[in-house]
């Protein structure tokens, strides 16, 4: 089973998206901040990494550089639910593999999650 890890600081989102993939057939691991996502990222070592991109603290693009720096192989979808452009093009520059608006619907973020992890899966 593929794992995912959600970082988001909205309770209800990390726990409608852990549901979401879990029926997805994913194993979900959640963090309600960038720092304990970064820690999930060197110790569970996830295929996907899905990041809010307004946070206090340690915002998306901060988790998504610190990603690139020191897990390149994960990849990443970032998603915010402010429609400024300036967010989304930030998390491009900061290479996320996908962008996501909130509301976005379910089969959007499991179609996304699965083309990532057909993308990230080991070639033989």
């Amino acid at each position: 089973m593929e794992q995912v890890l959600v970082i988001d600081d909205d309770a209800l989102m990390l726990e409608v998206m852990r549901e979401i993939l879990e029926l997805g057939g994913y194993r979900v691991l959640t963090a309600s901040s960038g720092e304990r996502g970064l820690d999930l990222v060197k110790t569970a070592h996830p295929g996907v990494v899905i990041t809010d991109l307004i946070m206090p603290h340690r915002d998306g693009v901060y988790v998504i550089n610190e990603i690139r720096a020191h897990a390149p192989e994960t990849r990443v979808i970032a998603m915010s639910g402010t429609p400024r452009i300036e967010n989304m093009t930030k998390a491009v520059m900061a290479d996320a593999n996908r962008v996501l608006a909130k509301p976005f619907e379910q089969d959007e973020l499991l179609d996304a999650v699965a083309e990532l992890m057909e993308y990230s899966a080991p070639r033989a």
